[in-house]
């Protein structure tokens, strides 16, 4: 059932019927949710330890009470309980400084396709940390290893390639490639590092059901959470859904559980009404035209970027008033998953003075 589902989504993406969906998500929580539901809602997070092909699963999906399980419970997995044991003993990052790597462009060499909303969703990152996002193209391995050991936020948005035959040779893409097997010498103390890129995914298991792949190798590294995707999903959903979370990230009036603050966007992706994605987008495009003002020359970094935002505003809402595209379908909302000790609790991350 895990590979129907995946694979649906990732060959067809939201051309799969949503129904087909729950139908296979709940026969699936039938299973893993039903027995213990009581001790679930009893319960504010739900942590998963997967295994197998189970580690490809948007967990989050599985139904309660025949409602996604991310909506109301804070939901992450670990590689193991040992190694939640240890990820909860690492200390917290001293540094409050975020990285913003992306690629808006494209290598041509290599077959890959621009990625403008990826590009523009990297500049409204950085504008709310104050960081300035740098172009993956010019970003060697040693540059990379450099600002994932100083940040305590790593926000990467680019290209990248799964190996499964071979997924210590899986990457992505920089100013040359970044292989998992190149990350096994980096180390770090980042609260967080997102791979808001393109088939990033959580790798694959072996015998012993160890995950290879980029969340073993950031995991390893000394990362307390790895933030990666399932499968493919749209540019400009990813781009909402990653700026819904470090806004609230950057705006808590608290201290709270990064894993609730990954829920409370994944919540407001979920339920948004048409016409206030519209207004986010339309704000977008403003913040846009303050980046501009002050001289930071995003059109330089996105090429024709304004001019994409405004045609992604025109054309959210149809002739009838509904959105273009249904953000309750799981290829939109279920495609990332947070994986590491996401209880750790996050203060506001403030800009630089």
């Amino acid at each position: 059932m895990v590979c129907r589902y995946v694979g649906s989504i990732a060959a067809y993406k939201d051309n799969v019927p949503e129904d087909w969906l729950i139908c296979l998500t709940s026969s699936m929580s039938e299973v893993f949710i039903e027995p213990v539901q009581t001790d679930i809602k009893s319960r504010s997070q739900v942590i998963f330890v997967p295994s197998g092909d189970l580690a490809r699963f948007p967990l989050g999906a599985l139904l309660l009470d025949n409602v996604p399980l991310l909506l109301n419970k804070a939901v992450f997995q670990v590689p193991s309980l040992s190694a939640l044991y240890h990820l909860r003993q690492r200390p917290m990052c001293s540094q409050s400084r975020v990285s913003v790597i992306a690629r808006p462009g494209s290598m041509k060499e290599d077959g890959e396709a621009a990625l403008p909303m990826a590009g523009i969703e990297a500049l409204l990152v950085g504008q709310t940390f104050g960081s300035t996002p740098l172009e993956a193209s010019g970003v060697s391995k040693n540059q990379f290893r450099e600002e994932l050991e100083h940040c305590s936020i790593m926000h990467l948005s680019t290209h990248g390639y799964f190996d499964v035959s071979a997924p210590l040779l899986s990457y992505i893409s920089l100013e040359e490639r970044l292989r998992v097997i190149d990350m096994l010498a980096v180390r770090t103390k980042a609260v967080l590092v997102i791979f808001s890129a393109r088939v990033s995914g959580t790798g694959i298991t072996n015998k012993g059901d160890d995950v290879l792949g980029f969340s073993h190798a950031i995991l390893a590294a000394g990362s307390h959470v790895y933030v990666g995707a399932l499968w493919t999903a749209n540019d400009l959903v990813t781009m909402i859904h990653m700026i819904l979370f470090y806004v609230e990230l950057a705006s808590m009036e608290k201290p709270a559980r990064l894993a609730n603050v990954w829920r409370q966007a994944t919540r407001m992706l979920y339920f948004a009404e048409p016409y206030l994605i519209k207004g986010l987008l339309t704000a977008y495009l403003g913040r846009w035209d303050e980046i501009e003002a002050a001289g930071l020359l995003p059109n330089q970094f996105v090429r024709n970027g304004r001019r994409k935002l405004q045609k992604a505003i025109v054309e959210w809402l149809t002739p009838s008033g509904q959105a273009a595209l249904d953000l309750k379908h799981p290829y939109y909302w279920a495609n990332f998953i947070m994986i590491g000790n996401a209880n750790i609790t996050m203060h506001a991350v403030q800009r630089p003075v």
